[in-house]
Formats: C-alpha cells, structure tokens, sequence
C-alpha cells in the first residue's frame, strides 16, 4: 500500500497506530525564570528549572514541533529544520538551559494523575508520563534522566 504521502500512510510507514504516542525523541529543555510565580514558592522550584518546554522532529514532515505551556498561554508552533537548529544553538549555548531528550512512555494510566494546567504536566502529558508526585520541572528532569533521558547540554548557575 503506498500512502505515504497521506497522514495514515505516514503512520502506516512509521508503524504507528492512530492514537497512539508517536516514535521519535522529544528534546525537552528546562529553563531559568527571572520572574517569579506563586508555584515557585509552593514547590520550591530550583534555578534553572523554573520552566519549561519540548520540542521534536517530526518523521515524514521533515519539521519540528514546539510545545510550551506557560502561565498565560499554551504554544505550539511547526519549524522548518533552519529555526528549529536556531532554537536548539540558542539553548545549547545557553548558561540558562539544560536539554534532555526523551523517548515518550507508554505507562498505564494511574488513578493519581489528575492534569493540572501548568508546564510541567503538560510536558509529562506530551511524554506520556503519569507520575502523580512529579509538579516541577526539576522532578521531572531527574526522572527523565532515571528513565533513560539523556542530557545533551546542561546550564551553569
């Protein structure tokens, strides 16, 4: 069956079923913050992992997505390979970044994962990760290096 150039063919020819969490990495990129939020108080969030955001390359598309959750709005944007290399230089060369990549889970659902609007369950979301205890980008961070995340750069504080 050639379908390739057709959404169903694409996942045909990537083998992945209809509603089902694509194959590919997520370079997902934790940030400092200079602003201050009410949730950095209550979860004490750590320097340099105040926020944060994933992007991934897209099989057949040749593009790269953008995921960024934040107070005010939630981002997705589509890059052509030239911005997204801009994004992932600008992180890279970055004092205020730390970039992991991660293959997404495919966990059973637990009875605790209750979505709570905010980056970092948007970002497990994205992952498929369904850790009740996990509300700041530094948890998650370590536990996508615990889960065999792979830290490509780090920021210095």
């Amino acid at each position: 069956m050639e379908h390739l150039g057709s959404e169903i063919g694409i996942r045909e020819a990537a083998g992945v079923e209809f509603g089902e969490a694509p194959e590919f990495d997520w370079l997902v990129i934790f940030l400092d913050n200079d602003e201050k939020y009410w949730w950095d108080h209550v979860f004490r969030t750590r320097k340099g992992f105040r926020h944060v955001f994933a992007m991934a390359y897209q099989p057949g598309s040749y593009h790269w997505i953008m995921v960024d959750w934040t107070a005010k709005y939630m981002q997705t944007w589509i890059y052509h390979p030239e911005r997204a290399h801009d994004v992932i230089k600008w992180a890279k060369e970055s004092r205020n970044a730390t970039i992991v990549t991660y293959r997404p889970r495919k966990d059973k659902n637990s009875v605790f994962n209750v979505p709570v609007l905010y980056c970092t369950e948007a970002i497990k979301h994205l992952l498929g990760i369904k850790k009740f205890f996990m509300w700041t980008p530094w948890q998650l961070y370590k536990y996508l290096l615990q889960t065999g995340g792979n830290e490509i750069h780090r920021g210095e504080w």
